[in-house]
This record gives C-alpha cells, sequence and structure tokens, in this order.
C-alpha cells in the first residue's frame, strides 16, 4: 500500500467510530502524537478537516489538547485506485459494479477491516480475489468476448448453440466461490494436450447444456454454483470422448490383427489340406497295385508298408498343423490379456469379436484335423483290410462243380476275389473258360 492510503487505514483501525457516506468518510479519535504524524501521511492523499465537539477547528492538530475526541472528516475519496467502502458488498456495487471483474489497487473495507495485501483474508474476500481466475477460464473457452475490458464483459460460447454469460453477481454468488484449486486444475486440464479443442468444445457443450435455460441476468450466479458439477459433467464427456476415440484406435489396430489372425488360421489349415488330402488318394492308388502272384509278395508288402508311411506323414502334418494353431490361439490370448489390461472398458465391447474369434480358432484346431483324421483311417484301414484279405500268393479262384468232359473235357470256372482267371491244364488241351473244347 501506499503511504498515505496506509495512513488512513490505520486512522480507521485505531479511530473510536467511523462512517462512510458516499465519497464522506467521517473517523472520531484520541488526539495524540501517533494521530499526529498519521494526519500528516494522509494529507498526501486528502486533508482531512478537523473537529471538535461539533466545531471545525482550522488550526493545527498540535494545538488540540492531547486526549480530545478529534473528529476527523476525509472528504471526495472517489479514486478508483484507492478505494474506501463500508464493506464488500459495497465494493461491488461501487459505481455500478466497476470492480465487479477486476479489483482496485488499494481497497479498504471498514465492516471486514481487510485492506489490500493484508496477510489475513476473509473467506468472502478471499473468494472474491479468486474471481480473475474464473474469468480467465471463460476468456480461454469464449468464441466472443463482448464489452472486453469494461465493467461488465459478456462471454459468447458457440458450440451448436450459442450461450451468453454476462458478469453479473452479488455477495452470495461468492459464498459459492470455487476453490483456486478447482479452477486452476480446470484451466490445465483445457489447456494441456492431447484434445486441446475437443475439451474446450466439451466444456462450452456441458456449460450450455447446464445454462442454456437459466435467465441471462443469473447465468454467471449459476454457473459458480454449479461449479462443480459443470467440472463433474465435463470430466464424463471427456471420458467419454477418449473412450470413443481409444476405442476406434484400438479397434482399427485390432481389426487388422484380427485379419492377421484369420489369415494365419486359413493359411495352417489350407497348407494341411493341400499336403494331406493327397495321401488318402495315394492309399487308394496303393491297393489297386496288390497282385496275387507268388512272385508279388515282396511289392505288396512294400506298398503296404508305404500306405502306413503315408498315415504316419499324415498324423505327422496333423500334429505340426496343431502346434502353429496352438501358437495362434496363444497369441490371441495375448492381444486378448493386453487389451482387458490396458482398457477393461474396450475390451468388454470388443468381447464378442474376441468371442468369434476363439471359436473360428477352435474349429481350425479341432474340426478340420477330426474330419481328415476320420478320412485317413478309414484309407488306411482298407488299405490293411485289402492286405490281409488277399494275401499274395493265394489262389484267387476255385473250381464249383464238377466238369463233364468227353475225351478232353472241359469246364466253367467260377473267379473269387480280384485276381484274373488263369489257365486250366485239360487231357488233350488248354481251353479257355467258356471257349470250345477240342476232342
Amino acid at each position: 500500500m501506499s503511504l498515505d492510503f496506509e495512513a488512513i487505514v490505520r486512522l480507521c483501525r485505531i479511530a473510536n467510530r467511523y462512517d462512510l457516506q458516499g465519497s464522506l468518510l467521517s473517523l472520531e479519535v484520541i488526539n495524540s502524537p501517533e494521530i499526529e504524524r498519521l494526519l500528516r501521511e494522509a494529507s498526501a492523499y486528502r486533508q482531512p478537516e478537523v473537529y471538535v465537539q461539533g466545531q471545525q477547528q482550522h488550526c493545527a492538530l498540535s494545538s488540540i489538547p492531547a486526549g480530545a475526541a478529534v473528529e476527523l472528516r476525509f472528504d471526495g475519496l472517489v479514486s478508483n485506485n484507492k478505494v474506501f467502502a463500508t464493506n464488500l458488498k459495497s465494493l461491488l456495487s461501487y459505481q455500478r459494479g466497476l470492480f465487479l471483474v477486476t479489483a482496485p489497487p488499494e481497497y479498504f473495507l471498514l465492516e471486514e477491516n481487510y485492506a489490500t495485501g493484508d496477510p489475513t483474508v476473509p473467506d468472502l474476500i478471499r473468494a472474491y480475489q479468486r474471481l480473475p481466475k474464473l474469468f480467465e477460464l471463460l476468456r480461454s473457452v469464449a468464441d466472443v468476448v463482448i464489452d472486453e475490458g469494461t465493467s461488465s464483459p459478456t462471454f459468447v460460447l458457440l458450440s451448436g448453440k450459442r450461450l451468453d454469460i454476462s458478469v453479473s453477481y452479488d455477495v452470495g454468488t461468492l459464498g459459492f466461490m470455487p476453490s483456486g484449486e478447482s479452477i486452476d486444475e480446470m484451466l490445465v486440464e483445457l489447456g494441456g494436450a492431447p484434445f486441446i479443442d475437443a475439451k474446450k468444445n466439451i466444456f462450452k457443450k456441458v456449460t450450455i447444456r447446464l445454462l442454456d435455460t437459466v435467465p441471462v441476468e443469473t447465468r454467471f450466479d449459476t454457473f459458480v454454483r454449479c461449479f462443480e458439477t459443470l467440472r463433474d459433467l465435463f470430466a464424463a464427456d471427456l471420458e467419454l470422448y477418449i473412450t470413443e476415440f481409444d476405442f476406434e484406435k484400438v479397434r482399427e489396430g485390432f481389426e487388422q490383427k484380427r485379419l492377421t489372425f484369420i489369415l494365419q488360421l486359413n493359411n495352417a489349415t489350407s497348407d494341411l489340406l493341400t499336403k494331406i488330402l493327397a495321401i488318402p488318394i495315394a492309399q487308394g492308388l496303393v491297393v489297386s497295385q496288390f497282385k496275387n502272384e507268388a512272385t508279388a509278395v515282396l511289392g505288396n508288402i512294400a506298398l503296404f508298408l508305404g500306405s502306413l508311411v503315408f498315415a504316419t506323414l499324415a498324423i505327422l502334418l496333423i500334429v505340426n498343423q496343431q502346434q502353429s494353431l496352438s501358437q495362434i490361439k496363444q497369441e490371441i490370448r495375448i492381444e486378448e490379456d493386453a487389451l482387458q489390461r490396458r482398457f477393461p472398458g474396450l475390451h468388454q465391447r470388443l468381447d464378442r469379436m474376441f468371442d468369434v474369434l476363439k471359436r473360428r480358432a477352435w474349429l481350425h484346431a479341432w474340426m478340420f484335423p477330426i474330419v481328415i483324421g476320420c478320412l485317413l483311417s478309414a484309407t488306411t484301414l482298407y488299405s490293411g483290410y485289402a492286405f490281409f484279405k488277399v494275401p499274395p500268393g493265394s489262389k484267387m479262384f476255385e473250381t464249383r462243380g464238377p466238369m463233364s468232359v468227353e475225351g478232353d473235357g472241359a469246364g466253367t470256372r467260377e473267379f473269387r476275389g480280384a485276381a484274373k482267371p488263369g489257365p486250366v491244364v485239360g487231357k488233350s488241351s488248354v481251353p479257355r473258360v467258356g471257349g470250345p473244347v477240342s476232342h
């Protein structure tokens, strides 16, 4: 505080009685050297009139006996830089709200006994001192500020609708002023990356939604009273926005990975089918090569062993496919666990997609191998059946009924098995089945 202003404040604080009517400040003090000193310092700002028992004194204060009751009248206290007010309410209404937005550089409130710079600050005055931060917050999100720099600016928010917030409040509003920490946190949140523009837009939308139906003259009052509610709504909408943003981002990444998993599953199964479907066909060809000739024993055994080798190779291919699919399923589980750990909410929304992917992996891991295994078992058993049912070198047919032949007779023969009928030796010639007999 300036020396002259501080001197008047000191006189107010030691006065027995004070009264402020407009620009006239009256103080009743007990004359003393201290009063004389303060009066000299105060005269640099305003020279007071001195009264003793209601009579104005035109002599120096030093000529008045010490201990006498003296009335000091400071008239013309109308400065906008050094303001004396009865209380905070009077300060807010000073010159039609001149100090609603910005406090004067120096001011003294008689009832609150508070002057600028005092270490102890009453709660309402502390709330009044937080107003500039709140205005800074509104200014940071406003699209337009009407009458900027005046005592009654209007903050215009545009987001789907237009909302005008005019600075109009009273002492009662200050009782609901949010804490400085709350305002600072909101300022940091709105100005901090990422999503700076999105945050400001969300804040405007929440504010419009909250104050749209409130009359213009009470909107600022409602804004102050509902500031914490507004912060909660902002936090909820911001979380939803970030969740949607993260969801789309994670969903896009997961979609790429899902397609990769599907391709891996299809490739593993297609590779198995390409290699293994030739094996049952090869086993069928093996069966068709069995011969009943005595000289084909080793060949038949080799063919049968070849069929078993084919079956063994098929089993190894199925086992290899199972290991590949097991690795793919493990990667799917790792991806799901990572998403559930980092983004539980997003995991719930993608849970169905994971279920579909896991069912697809199960289908590739079990259904295809089961069907292929059944086909392979059937062809292997059939080749074994063909080998043991008609051993190499066995007679593939037998004679049924007598053959009546006169001279060199011949009979008809009935075939068995898959062997072709062989020649039959007669008495005088070697006829073929069903052919004429020579006599």
